[in-house]
């Protein structure tokens, strides 16, 4: 019964050993095999206890002779049992024993591993049993040695994940007997090299999520992707212009690996794959002195600290523009894993890069499209222009609030479009013209270019208008939308009625002066009596016309102050205040221009005739002018001429000058305005009243 139990429990020990795959069934499998082989001393001791009794008692019993042979081959059969077990489970196993001194156990002798090992370790079980960890792994860490003592000493088991070379091992130890223990192992370092990818494509995501320059990205991703393979060497460049190089952008090494090269000249190192990595695959290699396609050349990336690559092109339009590469210092096969992790890890990389791209040229163009607005509208502002959009087929319109204001709205109307501008604003007189030009507009798809009155909602004023539209068509070419600007152009249209009234005006005054110089030319040939007298008459009375034009020219012919135009007049005779007292002529009462030009010629006439024959033609005669208004709203100009200290005057002269003659009848005729001349013997007095002047104002002259 006991030997039935032992069987049951080998078998167990084995079918635990045999399926186990994760770190538990190890574990069980483990403590299994070691109850199996606690269970195997105590056996073998009965056995070796019955056959010494046995031997005492009665070695002819031959029941007792039979029942140990069965013991026996129970024994060896559960043995052979457990050694298959423990030559076929697919874990490593190791016996191991402490060694060093009292003070410090810090190696380990491998006395005994199994099949498995070798697979694992890659390390023959012949070249490992006897010898000690150190020898057989230089430079091992010392966490090995410290591990498995702590074991030894508390008896504690022990799981650890742990590097050991180039590999990853997952371990359990646990203490057989006093100095020595026992591992279970698996080589783990596929899976690590797994989580180490997916946690780099994690890391890839959330780093080009935060980042937003694409070359930021893209050095990040060097980097990444580098960790992720446990690569020496990765970089990123792109094809230059003469597609004959390329240009690394961006490299990342190992901390002990030499920098890699500025430039790969394409022709040497990627002729043997072009067409490949121009289908967008991804170019492995995993020892170019072995593979055909580099080994002719592989002295040259041997040189470059390159033993094994991948190369990951980027596509765009059948054009290779850009290659992600990654290097290795020593010989090593590139997994389908690795091969794709690499690749989506580009494609990750690549397309986060392409939406910074993307979001900097849609933040470009809005800023441009921004600035264009705001242009746009200072532009329609500072023209102070509306807008509209108008839908021929429904006959509504999308205005902005300027286009509303234009037609007398402070708040915008719910309804708007042509019907409503034509039936509500239009000046009936102006309708026509504007039909015309909106059905030119929908059937033929000509420019919509209109002026026209209309009249406001608000104050029922009319304004003129300025429209303009350009028509856009549908898919089937027919007018669909009119877009345009409209403006209030009324100031423009009363400026251009104004500058009519102004040209007419003009001519009316061109008109008016030509004719005065004529009747000056005439009358002052009537009163010279040569050449010379004609001339320097006709210029004087010239100089005094300029002046009064001069002075209507200053406030643009719009009336000259009485006191200004009495000036005017005696400016060119440059007769000083000691003779001429003007005291009393600062009126401000505005002559329209007729009457300014008349008083002008007036007051010349009676200074010039006061130089030659009256109060100025001796040192101590003088005049006094006097300027006043008279009447019930005292708007009617006067203006007094009174000479003293001249020559004694015996009456009228006999002969009538142009002066005279301009002051009896002339200027009656051409302005309304009366003298009255008095020769008394003191001097000459003259009364000039001006016609009523309906309004009253002082000027501002430039």
């Amino acid at each position: 019964m006991e030997r039935a139990l032992l069987a049951q429990r080998i078998a167990d020990a084995e079918q635990a050993a045999v399926t186990s795959a994760t770190t538990t069934a190890a574990e069980a499998a483990a403590e299994a095999l070691h109850g199996t082989l606690a269970e195997l001393e105590v056996t073998t001791d009965r056995l070796e206890a019955a056959n010494a009794a046995l031997g005492s008692a009665n070695a002819g019993q031959e029941k007792t002779l039979v029942e140990q042979q069965r013991a026996e081959r129970a024994l060896r059969a559960s043995e052979a049992r457990w050694r298959g077990v423990f030559e076929h489970m697919h874990e490593g196993f190791a016996l191991c024993e402490m060694v060093g001194s009292e003070e410090v156990l810090s190696d380990f002798r491998y006395l005994e591993v199994n099949d498995a090992w070798e697979r694992l370790t890659g390390i023959p079980a012949m070249a490992t049993v006897g010898r000690t960890a150190r020898e057989i792994f230089p430079g091992i860490e010392d966490f090995w040695a410290a591990t498995y003592r702590r074991v030894v000493e508390t008896g504690e088991p022990a799981h650890v994940e742990h590097r050991l070379g180039n590999r990853w091992y997952e371990v359990l130890a646990y203490r057989t007997e006093p100095g020595r223990f026992a591992t279970l192992f698996m080589n783990v370092t596929e899976r690590k090299a797994a989580q180490a990818r997916q946690d780099a494509f994690v890391e890839l995501g959330e780093q080009a999520r935060r980042r937003c320059d694409p070359m930021e990205i893209t050095s990040i991703a060097v980097e990444i992707i580098a960790r992720g393979l446990g690569a020496t060497v990765a970089g990123y460049g792109r094809r230059d212009a003469d597609q004959e190089n390329l240009k690394v952008q961006h490299e990342w090494t190992a901390v002990s690996a030499p920098l890699g090269a500025d430039n790969w000249p394409l022709v040497q190192f990627w002729n043997d794959f072009g067409d490949q990595l121009a289908r967008g695959d991804v170019v492995t290699n995993d020892d170019v002195a072995q593979d055909q396609r580099t080994a002719d050349g592989a002295d040259i990336y041997i040189s470059r600290n390159v033993r094994a690559f991948l190369n990951i092109p980027i596509v765009e339009a059948g054009k290779i523009i850009a290659i992600f590469y990654v290097h290795d210092a020593v010989p090593r096969r590139w997994s389908p894993d690795e091969v794709a992790f690499a690749r989506s890890a580009v494609d990750r990389a690549w397309s986060a890069g392409a939406r910074v791209r993307a979001e900097e040229d849609l933040r470009a163009a809005n800023e441009a499209l921004l600035a264009e607005e705001t242009r746009l509208r200072l532009a329609l502002e500072g023209g102070r222009l509306g807008t509209w959009e108008l839908d021929v087929l429904t006959d509504t319109a999308l205005r902005s609030e300027r286009h509303d204001a234009i037609f007398g709205y402070t708040t915008p109307p719910p309804q708007w479009g042509y019907h409503r501008f034509v039936s509500q604003h239009l000046l009936p007189e102006d309708r026509e013209h504007v039909e015309d030009s909106f059905r030119r507009a929908v059937d033929e798809g000509t420019a919509w270019q209109f002026e026209c009155r209309i009249r406001r909602a608000d104050t029922n004023e009319v304004r003129w208008i300025e429209a303009r539209g350009q028509p856009m068509r549908d898919a089937e070419g027919q007018t669909a939308r009119l877009l345009g600007v409209v403006s209030d152009v009324t100031e423009r249209k009363r400026a251009e009625e104004r500058r009519v009234v102004l040209v007419n005006e003009l001519n009316h005054r061109v008109k008016n002066t030509l004719a005065v110089v004529q009747s000056i030319a005439a009358q002052t040939t009537r009163s010279a009596t040569d050449l010379h007298s004609f001339s320097a008459a006709f210029q004087e009375r010239l100089f005094a016309l300029a002046s009064a034009h001069d002075l209507l020219t200053r406030v643009h012919w719009e009336g000259a102050a009485l006191g200004a135009v009495v000036r005017a007049a005696l400016d060119p005779l440059a007769l000083g205040d000691a003779r001429v007292d003007l005291s009393d002529c600062a009126a401000s009462i505005v002559l329209p221009p007729t009457e300014a030009l008349a008083l002008t010629m007036a007051v010349h006439e009676l200074a010039t005739n006061a130089l030659k024959h009256g109060a100025l033609s001796v040192p101590e005669g003088r005049v006094v002018i006097t300027c006043r208004a008279v009447g019930p709203d005292a708007v009617a100009p006067i203006v007094e001429w009174v000479e003293s200290g001249g020559p004694v005057l015996s009456g009228p002269p006999l002969r009538t000058g142009f002066g005279l003659r301009l002051l009896g009848r002339g200027l009656k005729a051409e302005a309304g305005m009366a003298a009255a001349l008095q020769f008394e013997p003191e001097g000459l007095r003259c009364t000039l009243r001006l016609p009523r002047i309906h309004q009253a104002a002082p000027t501002s002259e430039a």
